[in-house]
């Protein structure tokens, strides 16, 4: 009968730790986009930094944080910086036929917390 208990005891805390070890494995992702450096004007398109910045930001991150990356993506939106949009958060993101729109390019990188 003991061995029975300390069994069931031993099932209980190994669920226990396996849960609590899902809960505290988290994945999170960081984008690495492109800033505008020139807003757009009446007769001239906005302007942003390189692509090398953006991967240049992701590197620092990596390094400085020290954070175990999973998977690191290249991303391309339309319309990430028009006011409509939510950034590269967006989860519905709208392109009509006739109206012209801008698509950017960012890094994504995901990593455990």
């Amino acid at each position: 009968m003991f061995a029975q208990i300390h069994a069931e005891n031993r099932s209980k805390l190994a669920r226990k730790f396996i849960q609590h070890f899902k809960e505290k494995l988290l994945i999170a992702y960081r984008d690495f986009i492109p800033q505008q450096t020139v807003g757009r004007g009446f007769f001239s398109a906005a302007e942003y930094e390189s692509f090398d910045a953006a991967l240049r930001a992701a590197n620092t991150f990596v390094e400085t944080q020290s954070v175990k990356m999973l998977n690191v993506e290249t991303v391309v939106l339309p319309n990430v910086w028009d006011s409509a949009e939510e950034g590269t958060t967006d989860a519905s993101i709208r392109t009509s036929g006739d109206i012209s729109s801008t698509w950017h390019q960012f890094i994504r990188v995901w990593y455990e917390r």
